[in-house]
């Protein structure tokens, strides 16, 4: 009896992908392709009309959020104010296409928003493109400096009335000096930029001579900047 010679049998299946697969494939990839496609365009017309605006408008101006305000040995009598504030701000730089130099700034702290009762100031900092820089003003006052406001007696009796009541109104300005620059060509602008921060409502801990801003919530403040001629 003759013996069959038998084939080894492979335990490996393959599969050949049909033309369903390969449609279903192909619309899955196409779509992500159109939107990473069409992101990159996107981020080039924000990158281009931003840089045309510099060019045609000037740059943006720096915003300013004030994120915390404290207040400390405040001390009111009828002849003088002795009291430190400490203010934190956070000052971005909105552009895409120009860095921003500031070369120094000054801060004034009002009672309601228009008596001054403390001058401070800062260094200078540099931000890069869309870069943020935390910042931190300190106001000292003791009644008794030169360089400092003078608080008239009304407004003595106004603050010392506020801080019976446990709440007391403030306001801070800020002036900074600076110099907008790009790499393209070189370009660059002097500037100045005048903030205020408003309603400032500070709660006042009785007998305690210290107080903080009502709310967690960053201020906005409000920005006006001039370019020098």
């Amino acid at each position: 009896m003759a013996s069959t010679s038998l084939l080894p049998v492979s335990n490996s299946i393959t599969h050949t992908p049909s033309s369903e697969n390969k449609k279903s494939l192909n619309i899955t990839i196409k779509p992500t392709m159109l939107t990473i496609v069409t992101f990159v365009s996107l981020l080039f017309l924000a990158c281009y009309a931003n840089i045309f605006g510099v060019f045609l408008l000037g740059p943006r101006a720096p915003t300013i959020r004030l994120q915390s305000l404290f207040l400390s040995n405040l001390n009111v009598s009828t002849t003088k104010l002795a009291a430190n504030w400490k203010a934190k701000f956070t000052i971005s730089n909105p552009n895409l296409a120009s860095k921003i130099r500031i070369d120094n700034m000054e801060s004034m702290i009002y009672y309601k928003a228009q008596n001054a009762i403390s001058i401070a100031s800062s260094h200078g900092f540099n931000l890069g493109l869309l870069q943020d820089k935390h910042v931190s003003m300190e106001f000292e006052t003791t009644g008794y400096e030169g360089d400092q406001p003078v608080v008239e007696y009304p407004v003595l009796m106004e603050i010392k009335k506020d801080e019976g009541r446990g709440i007391m109104p403030f306001s801070i300005s800020m002036n900074a000096w600076g110099t907008y620059k790009t790499n393209l060509f070189g370009w660059s602008k002097n500037f100045i930029v005048n903030s205020y921060c408003f309603d400032l409502n500070v709660m006042v801990v009785a007998g305690s001579g210290k107080g903080r801003l009502i709310g967690d919530e960053p201020r906005n403040c409000v920005v006006h900047m001039l370019f020098n001629q």
